[in-house]
C-alpha cells in the first residue's frame, strides 16, 4: 500500500484520496466482516448434472448414415454430369450433321485466301531493330515542328 502513496503522480494522489475516503473504508470493513462461504463439491456436481440435462444433446450419426449420405451425393453429381454431357453431345451432333462437307471446304479455302491477301497488303509488320533506326534518324532531323513533341 505504501508503494502507490510514494509516487508523486497527481492521478495516484487522486486514487489514494478516493481509497482513503470514509465510504471506501466503510465498504472495506463491510466486505471483511462477511463470512466466507465455500461451495461444496457435491453442490457443484449436482449443478453440472442439471446443466448437462438441460443442454441440447447432439445425435451421433452412424457410419451407415455417413456412407449413405456420401453415396447420395455421388449419385447426384453423376446425374448432373450425365445430363450436361448428353445435352452438349446431342447439340454438337446436330450442328455437324447439318453442315455440308463441300460447303465447309469452300468456306475454309476462301477464308485462307482472304487472310493471305490481307497479310500481303499489311506487310510483315515491324522488323526487329526498325524502330531504333527510325528513332536515331528522327533525332538528327532539326525540324522546329517536332521539337515540341
Amino acid at each position: 500500500m505504501k508503494n502507490y502513496r510514494e509516487n508523486n503522480n497527481p492521478e495516484d494522489e487522486k486514487l489514494s484520496a478516493m481509497l482513503d475516503s470514509k465510504q471506501s473504508q466503510a465498504m472495506r470493513n463491510l466486505m471483511q466482516s462477511m463470512p466466507e462461504e465455500t461451495v461444496s463439491l457435491q453442490w457443484r456436481s449436482a449443478l453440472n448434472e442439471r446443466l448437462l440435462s438441460l443442454a441440447p444433446t447432439k445425435k451421433k450419426l452412424s457410419a451407415a448414415m455417413v456412407g449413405l449420405r456420401a453415396l447420395v451425393g455421388v449419385a447426384l453429381a453423376s446425374a448432373v454430369c450425365l445430363v450436361v454431357f448428353v445435352k452438349s453431345d446431342s447439340g454438337k451432333k446436330a450442328a455437324i450433321s447439318v453442315v455440308d462437307p463441300s460447303t465447309f471446304a469452300s468456306a475454309l479455302i476462301s477464308e485462307h485466301r482472304q487472310s493471305v491477301v490481307s497479310s500481303e497488303i499489311a506487310g510483315p509488320g515491324i522488323v526487329d531493330g526498325e524502330t531504333e533506326k527510325t528513332a536515331t534518324q528522327d533525332s538528327d532531323n532539326d525540324d522546329p515542328d517536332t521539337d515540341s513533341l
